[in-house]
């Protein structure tokens, strides 16, 4: 969703869609899995064992999930990132901030080995300094939303070798040939 808070200022919030998905999932796997847990818990089948192990596993897992997404729920207003579209703007979350002159090339992705990048993909940016920035989307970023935006907003104030690095990886998808071309 983009909303304008000021003329400089593009907000780059939660997509509500996927917020009820988050809540529906990470409730939804932490009572199943309370429910198989507390009915193991009877031992009146010989897979008792399996449905203790199986539940508490499951009830970890979805507080796993509940917890870490929860910031980007719950955050003021929701707002991910934010864009200030302009010769000196930035993308900029609370914690972290580029140049957009500086940004080589960005996208969303799984960025590293760890639980988190099993479940969560990030806004990866690459600056021509060689630094990597990640921000935290929570997986709640229309991807879709976010390229309009970035085409938009970011693309043409970045530099010409960048702007056309991001532009050759949307003309390899035959889908998505006159996609760029369109704006």
């Amino acid at each position: 969703m983009i909303d304008n808070q000021s003329p400089a200022t593009i907000e780059v919030k939660a997509f509500s869609r996927f917020v009820v998905w988050f809540f529906i999932s990470s409730a939804g796997v932490f009572i199943f899995c309370l429910w198989v847990f507390l009915d193991a818990l009877q031992f009146e089948s010989k897979y008792s064992l399996s449905g203790i192990v199986g539940g508490f596993a499951g009830m970890i897992w979805g507080l796993y999930i509940f917890l870490h997404s929860s910031p980007g729920v719950f955050k003021n207003r929701r707002v991910i990132f934010e864009i200030v579209p302009e010769p000196e703007g930035r993308v900029q979350s609370r914690k972290k901030s580029v140049a957009i002159k500086d940004i080589r090339d960005l996208e969303i992705r799984r960025r590293g080995i760890s639980v988190r990048s099993i479940f969560y993909e990030d806004l990866v940016i690459y600056t021509h300094q060689g630094k990597v920035v990640q921000m935290k989307t929570y997986n709640l970023v229309n991807d879709l939303t976010f390229n309009q935006q970035i085409q938009q907003y970011v693309l043409p104030f970045m530099t010409p070798d960048a702007q056309e690095a991001y532009k050759r990886k949307f003309k390899q998808f035959p889908s998505n040939t006159g996609y760029l071309e369109r704006r």
